[in-house]
Order: C-alpha cells, then sequence, then structure tokens
C-alpha cells in the first residue's frame, strides 16, 4: 500500500500556492496624490530656511543701470524655478541667474547667495533649462552655465552671456 501523505501534502501546497493572490498596487488616486502634493508643499515650507542650498557665498546686485540688466531676462529679482542640487529636485525656488558672472543666485528673506556649482547640474527659469558644463578645451568650450534649447540625437546648447 503507498503512503499518501506526502502526495496530499503536496496537493495542498500546489492547490494554496494556486489560490494565493498577491495585492495588487492600487491605482494612483486623487486623495493620494493631493496628500503627497500637501507633505512635499509642507516639507518645503518647514525646512525653507534650514535647506542644504542656502549655504553659498553672499551675492549683491548692482545698483540698476539706465538700460538693460546683467541677469537673465533683465530679471532684477529672483524668479521660481526648479533646480537639481545634489542630486535632488526642488521646485519654485527662488533663482535669478547673473550671465555676467555666470552665477545662480537664490535668496532667503532679504538675502542673497550665490548657489554652489559643485552642487547645481540643472536649472529650469521661466522655460529654459540651463545645465552646467564643465571645461572643455578640446572641444573650444568654456565651463558653466548653457541653455539645452534641443535635446535629442544631438545637442543644441546656447552660452548666454553679458557684458557691461
Amino acid at each position: 500500500m503507498m503512503n499518501t501523505k506526502p502526495f496530499g501534502f503536496i496537493l495542498v501546497l500546489v492547490l494554496l500556492s494556486y489560490c494565493a493572490k498577491a495585492q495588487s498596487p492600487h491605482a494612483d488616486t486623487l486623495a493620494y496624490s493631493s496628500a503627497v502634493q500637501w507633505a512635499v508643499r509642507d516639507y518645503n515650507a518647514t525646512i525653507a530656511d534650514q535647506s542644504q542650498f542656502n549655504n553659498g557665498t553672499e551675492y549683491r546686485l548692482d545698483p540698476p543701470a539706465y538700460r538693460g540688466s546683467p541677469c537673465f531676462m533683465d530679471a532684477r529679482s529672483c524668479i521660481p524655478a526648479t533646480i537639481r542640487y545634489n542630486g535632488t529636485w526642488y521646485k519654485n525656488v527662488p533663482v535669478l541667474y547673473d550671465m555676467h558672472t555666470d552665477q545662480m543666485v537664490s535668496e532667503v528673506r532679504d538675502s542673497m547667495f550665490v548657489l554652489r556649482q559643485d552642487k547645481v547640474s540643472d536649472v529650469v527659469l521661466e522655460g529654459h533649462h540651463f545645465i552646467l558644463l564643465g571645461s572643455q578645451p578640446d572641444q573650444n568650450i568654456s565651463g558653466g552655465y548653457y541653455d539645452r534649447l534641443y535635446d535629442g540625437r544631438s545637442e543644441v546648447l546656447v552660452k548666454r552671456v553679458r557684458t557691461i
């Protein structure tokens, strides 16, 4: 007579594994999305002055000129931008791009400071995507911020400069 215990045990395991279902991920709901957005907004509002990118050197705007400005889009104050700082994206960061000194500037309250170039890799400002390139003497490219106009099979970059 054949022992049916191992056969019955294997049959039960097969049936249980066939009937067991893993939880499927729930679709993104409006409540979940709004909760995530609220958490990010709350975090950014709470951390504001303590943010890791508020540690650059002090920056002072030159007095207003008769005509023009050394800043991108002739801005005289910071504009909300999206930046990638130390590998993390931050939204609604006040940024001013000084094209004369090739520096991205931010502000907290009434003080302005230069964003550290060793930490900033991308800045999206007024629909323009600026990337930071290192100097490439073999290709006649100086280092600094470049406006990426096209990024496909080829790449179109513009170096924006203002002289006084």
